[in-house]
């Protein structure tokens, strides 16, 4: 929601400057981050404050949340990880193919 607010159409947002309208989800986001929870949805909550953070010109930030989540997965080992299904499985393994698409400088 933090991302996609900015080009939403929705009325309830016609008054709100397209770069504003995401912050409160992207507070709410923070918020709720557990940097303890070592899991695929901490990994996917990072990636996206980073997104969010480098189109708020915060580099800093973006980098941050990106090392964690590349330190989460390998943490995880998400290729090697048992999974229930076979979706299960797909996603922990496309999990881990983002691990060298997030270049941490």
């Amino acid at each position: 929601m933090a991302l996609s607010a900015r080009f939403s159409k929705n009325p309830s947002f016609s008054n709100i400057d397209a770069r504003v309208r995401g912050k409160r989800y992207e507070e709410d986001c923070k918020r709720l981050l557990d940097w303890n929870d070592i899991s695929l949805t901490t990994i996917q909550a990072c990636v996206l404050l980073g997104a969010i953070a480098i189109t708020d010109g915060k580099a800093a930030s973006e980098n941050i949340h990106y090392a964690v989540a590349c330190r989460m997965a390998q943490l995880l080992d998400l290729p090697r990880r048992e999974a229930g299904s076979m979706v299960e499985r797909e996603v922990n393994i496309r999990g881990s193919s983002l691990l060298p698409s997030i270049h941490v400088a």
